[in-house]
């Protein structure tokens, strides 16, 4: 092993003992004692993925820790699997969010805006679930195979993408089980279970941005937004109703699509804040609720993206009254994020295709997803540019760990 790859793996093993893993193994009762079967388990369950290897050699089975026993045990309920994420993500989250509250630099408070996005991964067009190649998937509950699911993310973004991390998931349940719960209903759930820590820990989620897709902002979301106090970015459905309350239209109720028609060939506001020639127009608005839960007073914000294909059309709202255009269209970017996220695990970490197929597993190989993320992005944090992206730093760290550990490919 080269010096600079000795330097590698120094930080890598810095990183797994500043976060305390063994106490957090422990807790989440994966291992009765502290020592080198606990290494063990940060080696198969974190870095032999990272490595694009299937097999080991008998050198790394000295503890009976081969992929039927991680198989064995991502089945197994008994061990808390979403505790020993959480303890990791809600760590690093708070800390952050304590430092941001303590502040009274105005301008260090908005260079390092906390940003909640939160999505799903991609829907199965079909009964195939593309995430995870498996067709259906075997519920103790019902006691029969069922169509595949989909899972809800929450990731934390920190500034200008300073850090970023997934800070929660949940598994999104076929109809069929017992158990089932909408996508809104498991990030509302989420949402709910950090408050609490949060107030636990004698803090708030108060004037943190939150950013979602469209399908998000309907049903209880809107209320429990507002209770929580949190700023609210997505994008309206094309039917919903606002009565505009500024400018030229002032008075009058209109919805996204007749905004669209109205302006489509018109010139709107140029601005060197917004990127990729894009113009905006802002408009002050209280959302008429049509079935659907009422979003009271918000901003809206038209945008037209100049593309080779002529002009895009966007709408963006926000629940908070003083965000100026440029603000809000860059807020809505951070969306974006998570879609990478989900595209890393994929392709960086190499947690693709899974060999199991129950539901209790697969909630099991998603969280380890989100917990390899989590600690490569640490990692990056600590020692690396800012430019430097997750699959750069997997790179830099496989061939030292693959090294260090005899790992064959």
């Amino acid at each position: 092993m080269t010096q600079k790859h000795q330097e590698y793996y120094q930080k890598w093993e810095e990183v797994l003992k500043s976060l305390s893993l063994p106490e957090k193994f422990g807790k989440a009762k994966m291992v009765k004692k502290v020592g080198v079967p606990l290494i063990r388990l940060i080696i198969f369950y974190l870095i032999v993925p990272l490595l694009k290897t299937g097999t080991l050699p008998k050198s790394c089975q000295m503890v009976n820790l081969c992929y039927s026993a991680v198989c064995r045990m991502m089945k197994n309920n008994r061990y808390l699997w979403n505790s020993l994420f959480t303890a990791v993500s809600y760590e690093l989250f708070f800390l952050i969010l304590a430092d941001l509250k303590s502040s009274f630099d105005v301008s260090y408070r908005s260079r390092y805006r906390i940003v909640l996005a939160a999505d799903n991964s991609l829907s199965p067009r079909s009964n195939r679930c593309r995430s995870e190649g498996v067709t259906k998937l075997y519920d103790d509950v019902t006691k029969s195979y069922l169509n595949s699911h989909d899972v809800v993310t929450i990731h934390c973004i920190v500034g200008d993408i300073v850090i970023d991390f997934p800070l929660d998931m949940r598994v999104w349940k076929p109809k069929k089980n017992p158990a089932y719960k909408s996508k809104i209903d498991l990030l509302i759930e989420m949402l709910e279970a950090l408050s609490v820590a949060a107030q636990e820990r004698s803090l708030s989620l108060e004037d943190l941005d939150l950013v979602v897709d469209g399908a998000y902002p309907r049903g209880k979301l809107p209320s429990v937004v507002n209770k929580l106090k949190l700023r609210l970015i997505s994008k309206p459905r094309s039917d919903s109703s606002f009565q505009i309350t500024s400018g030229k239209l002032n008075g009058e109720v209109v919805t996204v699509k007749n905004l669209k028609e109205r302006y489509e060939n018109s010139s709107l506001r140029l601005s060197s804040q917004v990127k990729d020639n894009a113009t905006y127009e802002r408009f002050c608005a209280r959302h008429i609720a049509t079935g659907e839960a009422s979003l009271g007073e918000v901003i809206i914000v038209l945008v037209h993206h100049q593309t080779e294909e002529g002009v895009l059309q966007e709408v963006i709202f926000t629940t908070h009254l003083s965000y100026t255009g440029p603000i809000i269209i860059k807020l809505k970017e951070r969306r974006w994020t998570i879609e990478v996220f989900y595209r890393t695990v994929k392709q960086v970490c190499f947690w693709t295709k899974a060999q199991f197929q129950t539901l209790r597993a697969m909630t099991a190989h998603w969280t380890l997803r989100c917990l390899t993320y989590l600690i490569l992005a640490i990692y990056r944090y600590r020692y690396c540019l800012r430019s430097t992206t997750i699959g750069q730093i997997a790179d830099r760290l496989t061939i030292p760990l693959r090294e260090k550990w005899k790992v064959k490919l």
